[in-house]
């Protein structure tokens, strides 16, 4: 949020866009927190930090909960796998995700997908090992993603976690993104990274980004459909009511101010977003 100009603080009715930044917002409430803020700009979380944000955002996710695992390249920490998948009451991979699984050594349910990126081979295994295999034509009209998070949502899943979809494709990383805003009304999601926490949060709902991060971490709320409007509190900008159109910038780089830090969607969809980096 650091490049638009500062407005009034009270933003209910402003313009979709509109900036909401003050003076007063832009300096920290005292010298602790911008010498917090300061040193955590210069690097990213330890290993072990970043794991216990991502253990915290977990707990607080209600149950049962459901661990999808997609095919993204880029890799995931063992411990952030292990993490996610030991409060899971169903593990369920998706096509490709099927190779991460392998890789970490974790136990799957179910395998969902057109088995384009699932070697033969390993069907076969998993399959033989008793996981059920939901198999459907690559000439379809819906992601795998969406496959699987139909099936998680008829299994009753109140949550769901989602590995392997930030990173690699970016056109893939985007479906994934409309995907998960597709079924937010349904079930809580939360996308787990070696480099972000994303939470998909509805109409009516809100993330207290300041029960996992300490003052002075960054987080950004990324609206995802146009009727999207947003109130932030407890952070360097507060937000009253704020209009944002699919994508606008202007949810960029937050700061965590309080413990009490939150963010509220009244409609629309959005993803509250909490880089590893700081």
């Amino acid at each position: 949020m650091s490049t638009a100009p500062a407005a009034s603080a009270t933003t209910a009715g402003v313009e979709p866009g509109a900036s909401v930044r003050t003076a007063e917002a832009a300096a920290p409430a005292d010298a602790a927190v911008a010498e917090l803020a300061a040193t955590a700009a210069a690097g990213a979380l330890s290993a072990t930090a970043w794991l216990a944000v991502v253990e915290r955002a977990i707990a607080a996710l209600p149950e049962p909960r459901y661990l999808l695992l997609a095919g993204s390249p880029v890799a995931i920490a063992p411990e952030l796998l292990k993490a996610c998948a030991a409060t899971a009451a169903k593990t369920i991979a998706v096509d490709a995700g099927a190779k991460l699984a392998q890789t970490a050594g974790l136990q799957v349910d179910e395998l969902v997908g057109d088995m384009d990126s699932v070697s033969p081979a390993l069907r076969t295994a998993l399959a033989a090992g008793g996981v059920e295999v939901f198999a459907v034509s690559a000439h379809k009209d819906q992601t795998d993603l969406e496959l699987a998070f139909a099936r998680v949502v008829d299994k009753g899943a109140a949550s769901v976690l989602l590995l392997g979809a930030l990173g690699g494709r970016l056109d893939h990383e985007l479906a994934a993104l409309g995907a998960c805003a597709a079924v937010c009304d349904k079930t809580k999601l939360l996308l787990v990274a070696d480099e972000a926490l994303v939470w998909l949060q509805g109409a009516g709902s809100s993330v207290e980004v300041g029960r996992y991060l300490q003052n002075g971490q960054l987080f950004s709320t990324i609206a995802l459909s146009d009727d999207a409007v947003v109130s932030e509190e407890g952070s360097e900008w507060e937000l009253d009511g704020v209009p944002l159109r699919t994508l606008d910038p202007c949810g960029v780089s937050n700061t965590v101010q309080s413990a009490g830090a939150r963010v509220s969607v009244i409609s629309g969809v959005v993803a509250v977003i909490a880089p590893r980096g700081m």
